[in-house]
């Protein structure tokens, strides 16, 4: 889906020279300043962390980042769901990528694949998790996600899926540990991680973690 300026301003309440008299003359220029707007913001955010106050750069991301991506969450949902700006994912990604980089250590030796690979299975898996939520007519407030949030992060997926045989094939189910919403979140989360995985290595790749009980490996891997 695009939107052209008179429809912008139709949707903001505004005459399309009140856009003008911006200086935005043309869509890319409205998508460049909301980049640089957040881009500002969780720049200024991510230099406030203190790894003595975090030791776990995930508890930061989850208790500080997640609250302020719920505060713009109208404008980032309409990024993810629409065809308005084409780079957005890219965009977050090196945001994110570039903090990650710093302040988390992969240990890509144990996943058998490219250091650089490994790293862009942590940056875009939690974008998943983060595009998951926030698309949501109504996203669970941030305090709520953040729990769940951490949870995928500091378990293994063998703690949510496992393998149950029918009589016709093999269903990947998730467990019944958890009630309600969450379980239903914790199996959404759950199935577009292996979906990831399975675009970017392969089903064989998945079918060995699995196989060899090495999805606690993949999430273990990760040090701070």
């Amino acid at each position: 889906m695009h939107f052209s300026l008179a429809e912008i301003a139709k949707k903001a309440g505004i005459s399309r020279q009140a856009i003008y008299k911006r200086h935005f003359n043309g869509n890319h220029e409205i998508l460049d300043y909301i980049h640089k707007e957040l881009d500002a913001e969780f720049r200024m955010i991510f230099q406030t962390y203190d790894k003595k106050v975090y030791p776990d750069p995930f508890v930061f991301f989850a208790e500080v980042v997640i609250p302020i991506l719920y505060t713009h969450r109208k404008q980032i949902s309409c990024l993810f769901t629409t065809a308005a700006d084409p780079y957005w994912r890219e965009f977050l990604r090196n945001t994110y990528g570039q903090w990650i980089e710093q302040h988390i250590t992969i240990d890509y030796q144990k996943l058998n694949i490219p250091k650089e690979k490994a790293a862009q299975v942590l940056v875009r898996g939690i974008l998943i998790f983060i595009e998951i939520w926030i698309t949501q007519p109504e996203p669970t407030p941030p305090e709520q996600f953040a729990e769940t949030f951490l949870k995928l992060i500091h378990f293994p997926l063998t703690d949510y899926v496992c393998f149950k045989q029918t009589s016709s094939n093999d269903k990947l189910i998730v467990t019944n540990s958890l009630e309600g919403k969450e379980k239903t979140r914790i199996r959404l989360y759950c199935l577009q991680k292996l979906d990831f995985l399975c675009l970017t290595f392969g089903v064989r790749f998945i079918r060995f973690l699995i196989l060899d009980n090495k999805l606690t490996t993949y999430n273990r891997c990760i040090g701070f």
